[in-house]
């Protein structure tokens, strides 16, 4: 899967450096066959936002100007999308990070391994849910968005 993911960021435009944050051996030898370069990171690091914040604590990283933190999980995700998070937080230099909302397939509204996102009438992100949202069960006539779980963010 990793494989997959890594030629998908290939299609993107603005991202111009493919880096593989992970504690699994296995993922680091696919992703290295794939093309990207990989760094270890502690196994306790509770999440992806936690190994990239590692790597990026290594001596070296600091020319980054951006980071695009793309799970391991979405190779469907395609290369255009990145490009639509990269482009939002340039538009937005005030802007802390960027994400992506997609309309929500409606099957998947009560499935609490999808997260939900309320944006406001900008289309900024105001929450993010694994409840249905609406809570409590509501159905409304209004559109809804998942969040893809990809943001950018400058370097700090």
């Amino acid at each position: 899967m990793i494989a997959h993911v890594i030629d998908r960021v290939r299609e993107s435009r603005a991202i111009n450096r493919i880096l593989v944050a992970t504690d699994d051996e296995r993922i680091a030898r696919a992703a290295e066959r794939a093309g990207a370069e990989v760094r270890m990171t502690p196994a306790d690091l509770p999440s992806g936002s936690d190994r990239v914040a590692h790597v990026l604590g290594d001596p070296g990283e600091d020319e980054l100007d951006l980071v695009v933190n793309i799970q391991g999980d979405e190779p469907l995700l395609p290369g255009e999308a990145m490009d639509r998070a990269v482009d939002a937080l340039v538009a937005n230099p005030d802007a802390a990070m960027s994400t992506l909302a997609v309309a929500a397939d409606p099957d998947e509204l009560d499935d609490p391994n999808v997260v939900k996102m309320v944006l406001d009438s900008r289309g900024r992100a105001l929450y993010f849910s694994r409840s249905r949202i609406p809570h409590g069960g509501q159905r409304t006539t209004g559109s809804s968005n998942t969040w893809d779980s990809t943001y950018s963010s400058p370097r700090t």
